[in-house]
């Protein structure tokens, strides 16, 4: 997907959203017919590449596509790749799970909901056989759940798998802390801007920008560490949809508090203090692992009885 913000003169601008290149040319079209753009054209149009529809594509080809009829429209266009992951740099598979996992880890693919084949190669534009392998390694991890003749679908996760997550997750990152504070050592700026960024979208309880801020502040300690082995197990985890899950489990916990929790570990690892990096990452896991079990405690008792293990469910329509 593209994020996309186009500015009309020096003082208004306009955030957008688009699912490909042509609707970025569309939009731009579009918005130098306005009254308020300079003779007809747009001031710059500025495109941040989160996780393209259009996957394929490296930045400089995006560039290529759309300079012929943007460049009627608008003075000038830059466009900026992830700053912690770039999909280019992934198989074509890696790049479908990738997008999968951030459209289920957002709620935009709901739980129970049909992971249709068809569609995805219709919208990525590839062979079925990338299809399947991505299908296949969310399987794998507990993301989707699939059986002969009904396909695949996101799998609904209970509150005791999460908890027993966020406890892995704990071990994990505690042990990635102990060696990614010497790489980080005065050099966590980029960490303390996603901090900044969960804290503010805690406060306006945004809880999409909480979980993507979230995962790639926590993703970026482990890839810190260097250990190529601990990334694959944490990532095997799929926290990108499993902290969508306890955001929604915990609706009235205080999220501006544990947002906070992130200012020490950075401060921590900004100081080269492995030992109260790796104690303060384990920390933040395990209180979030206790306001998992009060909640879940609280809605047993109020069900009146105890809460098991989720089977799996039947795909819903679609």
């Amino acid at each position: 997907m593209l994020n996309w913000h186009v500015r009309l003169r020096a003082s208004v601008e306009t955030p957008m959203r688009a699912t490909s290149v042509g609707e970025v040319t569309w939009a731009v079209r579009h918005l130098a017919q306005f009254p308020s753009t300079s003779r007809g054209r747009v001031r710059r149009v500025k495109i941040h590449v989160i996780s393209p529809v259009e996957y394929h594509l490296t930045t400089d080809h995006i560039s290529f596509m759309i300079y012929g009829v943007i460049s009627t429209f608008c003075y000038s266009f830059t466009i900026e790749e992830p700053s912690l992951m770039n999909l280019a740099r992934l198989s074509v598979p890696e790049q479908i799970r990738e997008v999968l996992l951030q459209r289920i880890g957002c709620g935009e693919i709901a739980p129970g909901e049909r992971i249709v084949e068809g569609r995805l190669t219709e919208e990525f534009a590839v062979s079925a056989i990338p299809v399947r392998e991505a299908i296949r390694a969310l399987v794998a991890i507990g993301v989707l759940d699939s059986a002969a003749h009904k396909g695949a679908w996101v799998r609904e996760v209970s509150a005791t798998e999460t908890i027993e997550a966020f406890q892995v997750r704990a071990a994990l990152e505690s042990l990635a802390a102990m060696t990614a504070a010497n790489a980080l050592r005065g050099n966590c700026g980029e960490l303390r801007k996603v901090c900044k960024a969960i804290v503010a979208a805690a406060r306006r309880r945004d809880f999409d920008a909480y979980q993507r801020e979230n995962h790639a502040f926590h993703r970026a300690i482990v890839q810190a560490s260097e250990n190529g082995v601990l990334l694959r197990v944490w990532e095997s985890l799929a926290f990108e949809v499993r902290t969508r899950f306890a955001l929604e489990f915990l609706k009235t916990v205080d999220f501006v508090a544990i947002a906070r929790e992130h200012e020490s570990i950075v401060d921590a690892l900004d100081a080269g203090d492995a030992q109260r990096a790796s104690q303060s990452l384990h920390s933040h896991s395990g209180h979030l692992v206790d306001y998992l079990r009060t909640e879940a405690a609280e809605r047993e008792q109020l069900a009146g009885k105890p809460t098991t293990k989720k089977t799996t469910s039947s795909p819903s329509r679609g």
